[in-house]
């Protein structure tokens, strides 16, 4: 009897052990983007409803005219304090995602340079239409940061079983610099065990 009784413990440690070994085990990714390739990345997007000479978010490896080395990677994207001749509305919006339970959540990091010429960034969401032009995006999150990288979450619960489109928005006329790098939207996904016993 004690025997059998380690050696389903053993077993079912074991059991754990390997699926906790994976992280795919344990995990559904809908975006993991460093920026790293060709840009914008495939299935993304970018707009400008601003200023008609705003040159919208970039790829950079932080050399001049930029100021922020990426977090990680050799690349990620910013958009510059460009003098313009109004205010830039700039957008980067990811591909359609489809949000099947309320564990999803937005992981991105960002920074950025001339901190005290901050005017707005924000992501923002859509049900709809991933054209920002086509007025379906409301806001989901906005904050200024510092030139040290910060990580920043948000969840996406209350879109569970809708299709969304999540976009990057930027507003200034030669305001601050903002960066953006390594987005992630996940779900963790619980394991049940089933129960059983050796005879």
């Amino acid at each position: 009897m004690v025997r059998k009784s380690f050696l389903t413990v053993f077993v079912l440690g074991l059991f754990i052990f390997v699926l906790g070994a994976g992280q795919a085990a344990g995990q559904v990714v809908l975006v993991d983007e460093g920026f790293e390739g060709s840009y914008p990345p495939a299935g993304w997007a970018t707009y400008m409803t601003g200023a008609a000479d705003d040159p919208g978010f970039v790829q950079t490896d932080g050399t001049a005219p930029f100021h922020v080395v990426p977090h990680g990677g050799t690349y990620c994207v910013a958009h510059g304090d460009d003098n313009l001749s109004t205010d830039a509305i700039s957008w980067l919006v990811t591909p359609q995602l489809v949000i099947s339970n309320d564990q999803f959540s937005l992981h991105f990091w960002q920074a950025d340079f001339y901190q005290s010429y901050y005017q707005y960034h924000g992501v923002w969401v859509s049900t709809a239409s991933g054209d920002p032009a086509s007025g379906d995006f409301i806001e989901l999150w906005t904050a200024d940061t510092t030139e040290t990288w910060e990580e920043i979450t948000e969840s996406l619960a209350a879109y569970n079983g809708q299709s969304i489109y999540l976009a990057f928005r930027y507003e200034g006329d030669y305001m601050d610099e903002w960066y953006i790098d390594d987005v992630t939207v996940d779900s963790p996904v619980p394991v049940e065990l089933m129960s059983f016993s050796i005879e």
